[in-house]
């Protein structure tokens, strides 16, 4: 068991990465907010990130996040994340992770598509499953 402090009282431990993304969030009565960004850290519970513009505490948010080549022969990978924000500070969000699935983006898949976990293929997942 992890030792946590005053100010860190997270369960999960986060990991420092930086990788590009796309968001669009919608609240009760609101257009959809769309825009770029980058994770500053992510754990199997959830994301902090920071955007391009604010964003607000309990609106629901998709974020599709280019995930490292590992091959250059092999298309682009997204991961695709959606959850609800829970805490912001400027331009910085955090969200929880609620689903998440990954893509593929080859010649044949646009990086157009709707920013939606895909459930139809089966590689849609609920987040409890990465705790388990």
């Amino acid at each position: 068991m992890r030792e946590t402090t005053a100010t860190d009282r997270r369960e999960k431990l986060r990991f420092p990465i930086k990788l590009d993304l796309r968001f669009r969030s919608d609240g009760k009565g609101q257009q959809f907010k769309r825009g770029t960004g980058f994770t500053i850290n992510m754990s199997s519970s959830g994301i902090l990130f920071r955007t391009d513009n604010e964003l607000n505490v309990g609106h629901p948010i998709q974020l599709l996040i280019n995930w490292p080549e590992l091959a250059r022969k092999n298309p682009p990978l997204k991961l695709i994340v959606s959850g609800t924000i829970v805490r912001t500070a400027g331009r910085d969000a955090a969200m929880t992770i609620e689903t998440y699935g990954l893509r593929h983006n080859g010649p044949d898949r646009p990086d157009t598509d709707a920013l939606e976990p895909r459930t139809e293929n089966g590689y849609a997942r609920r987040a409890g499953a990465l705790r388990a």
